[in-house]
């Protein structure tokens, strides 16, 4: 015969039809903690064969955001808040979800809905806190999950209430990334937690909204829409994202991929234009005549042209330039004829390395440089041409296409810096730390 459950539930509270769920979890979270050895002269603590560290409370809550605050007090105390926050998240998150992997293999729990129950139950044990589920509570696994609880004895608001001390923000963050890891790797679906409320600001609860990403925000408006006294604060809740490094790079990916497709169609459009222009052209009046007598068969595409496309001569002077190159640089055609494309340069070296890589290889291709337009913008621009020769080989003119790429460079370092850094807290490395740390975990 099995061993005979508790009539009670101890360690946790839950609404009248989970309670015999939570009564077997219970049973057996309590029998994993009851295999604890200490051995101080070897300084190792173990709970059923599992290597355990004590680690003190304030110093993961009140003294660290203390730390962090001292670190960042010259960019202010927001955003040392958000460092620590997103910090302690990811770092309990991650536990949790080791934490719950690691239990259900030992103790051969394979049910999901018995695999989260053991988690209040070992939060519990582990003095993390004690955990109240409250009614209205719907944690089944797909996209409606909605847990809503209290952690009435919670570590981190216990300890800013010891000192005496009163956070101007919800503190148990913590609480919220440890029991959100667990019940995630239950069900196999992301969950995100949110404190709402905290004992440490002056609330009555530390209270808790757990949720899929996709609807925490919404659970979150409707809570504070009924519960008026908490409508401001929650307004500026933090909604953490965990470990953001694979969407990011996706959408990096997607990105550069689309920006590939539309070099090569422009790179086929030049390509048709420069080999109709080598076709007619052989000298300076040949091109001019050129230009003229093929003026149906290619002005079409030249004027309609989305890519400003350009002839100078060898000395800079233009020949024709479309509307598109009129348009990025802000100039009429009667004053293009007046411009010289050196004035063009921000960087006067660049003109001259131009024209160095162009005449060498009678070509370039992706050339980047800053241009300026007519009112003095600056920006990026890339040069994909070709040069015209004389039948003697004499350099004729300078023939291509200017592409601006502002605001491609603008999106990729955008893209770069969120691959790079947290978007709650803006400071780099978290991803690299996110990274390291799942490759830790991955090897524990």
């Amino acid at each position: 015969m099995g061993k005979k459950l508790p009539k009670s539930l101890g360690t946790v509270r839950v609404p009248e039809q989970f309670q015999q769920v939570f009564i077997k979890a219970q049973e057996y979270v309590s029998r994993y903690f009851q295999n604890y050895k200490d051995n101080p002269k070897h300084g190792t603590i173990e709970i059923s064969g599992e290597r355990y560290i004590l680690v003190r409370a304030a110093s993961m809550s009140m003294e660290f955001f203390d730390l962090v605050i001292s670190l960042y007090k010259n960019r202010g105390e927001k955003e040392a808040v958000n460092v620590a926050m997103g910090l302690l998240f990811d770092i309990s998150h991650a536990v949790g979800k080791a934490d719950a992997k690691a239990f259900h293999s030992k103790m051969k729990v394979f049910d999901p809905i018995e695999k989260l129950s053991a988690g209040p139950v070992h939060f519990a044990y582990s003095g993390w806190a004690f955990v109240d589920i409250l009614p209205g509570s719907n944690p089944t696994p797909d996209e409606n999950y909605y847990l809503i609880y209290d952690h009435p004895s919670s570590f981190e608001a216990d300890a800013w209430l010891r000192h005496s001390r009163r956070a101007k923000f919800p503190v148990c963050i913590m609480n919220a990334g440890y029991s959100s890891g667990w019940c995630e790797e239950s069900f196999g679906i992301p969950l995100v937690a949110v404190e709402i409320e905290c004992r440490a600001r002056g609330d009555k609860h530390c209270r808790f909204i757990m949720a899929t990403p996709a609807k925490i925000e919404e659970y979150i408006t409707k809570y504070s829409v009924k519960f008026h006294p908490i409508r401001e604060k929650a307004e500026g809740l933090l909604i953490p994202e965990f470990f953001q490094r694979k969407r990011i790079e996706e959408e990096l990916k997607k990105a550069q991929q689309e920006l590939e497709e539309r070099v090569k169609e422009r790179t086929a459009e030049l390509s048709k234009i420069n080999l109709q222009l080598k076709r007619e052209i052989s000298e300076r009046r040949q091109i001019e005549e050129a230009l003229r007598q093929s003026e149906e068969k290619f002005r079409t595409l030249f004027e309609d042209s989305r890519d400003a496309i350009y002839i100078t001569t060898r000395e800079g002077n233009f020949i024709d330039a479309n509307q598109s190159a009129l348009d990025l640089f802000g100039y009429t055609r009667e004053e293009m004829t007046g411009v010289n494309a050196r004035q063009l340069y921000v960087n006067p070296k660049d003109a001259r390395r131009f024209q160095k890589e162009i005449e060498q290889k009678g070509f370039v291709r992706d050339f980047e440089v800053k241009l300026r337009k007519k009112d003095g913008t600056e920006m990026d621009c890339l040069f994909t041409a070709t040069v015209r020769r004389a039948n003697d080989g004499s350099v004729l003119a300078y023939q291509g296409i200017i592409r601006d790429i502002t605001e491609r460079k603008r999106q990729e370092e955008q893209l770069a810096y969120m691959a790079t850094h947290d978007t709650l807290t803006g400071l780099p490395n978290r991803m690299l730390f996110n990274d390291r740390l799942n490759l830790e975990l991955a090897h524990a």
